[in-house]
């Protein structure tokens, strides 16, 4: 498995789980040459693939969510019926929004602080990561902050859980000292960074925002 690192720098990362080593993902592959006619101009009718079937509906854009008081951070969902929206603590706690499908619903944490991603998985779990070090799970509607090594000053800005139970959260301070932390038994540890990860202008290393 491997899990794909973006920090602020856009430098992209990848770590293979087994032994926590990261590494540089390879340059992503060249358009193919083939997708354009033989005279080296636009694609040809052909090229552009087959016509939609009569009595199909193209795909196209919708509102699902307008006009919430408060900043939205991260989305993310395990199917069209299951949808999970995070953002900011506008004073009675961060906002968790979940969507079944058909509507809505406001989730309370009974925690504080803003949140910047979420991470639902098969088993019904899901992870939320924000501000000041915040890890939180949700486990059979019951909310609960795991421990990690964060501090006041940590923001962490991205969160991945696999289906078999591995989770990883990403952040900095302030823009800057990157780090990456996985989940061990109820709890968040630092996971080494390589030394050659290019620094910010002043040496620092740049802040990590998604994994």
């Amino acid at each position: 498995m491997r899990l794909s690192l973006l920090p602020a720098s856009l430098l992209v990362l990848a770590c293979h789980c087994g032994d926590a080593d990261l590494t540089e993902l390879d340059s992503p592959a060249q358009p193919d040459a083939s997708a354009s006619s033989s005279t080296g101009g636009a694609p040809t009718t052909a090229d552009a693939g087959p016509e939609p079937e009569a009595g199909v509906t193209a795909p196209g854009w919708s509102t699902l969510l307008a006009n919430e008081p408060a900043a939205l951070f991260g989305v993310a969902g395990m199917s069209e019926r299951d949808v999970w929206v995070v953002g900011a603590d506008k004073g009675r706690g961060p906002t968790i929004l979940h969507f079944d499908g058909s509507g809505w619903a406001r989730i309370e944490s009974s925690h504080r602080g803003d949140l910047w991603w979420v991470a639902p998985t098969p088993a019904g779990d899901v992870y939320f990561a924000g501000i000041e070090g915040t890890i939180l799970r949700r486990r059979a509607g019951v909310f609960s902050r795991l421990g990690s090594p964060g501090l006041g000053k940590h923001t962490l800005f991205g969160i991945w859980a696999g289906a078999t139970g591995d989770v990883w959260a990403v952040g900095g301070a302030a823009g800057r000292d990157g780090f990456a932390w996985r989940l061990q038994g109820d709890a968040f540890v630092p996971v080494a960074l390589p030394l050659d990860i290019p620094r910010r202008a002043d040496g620092e290393l740049p802040g990590l925002l998604k994994v």
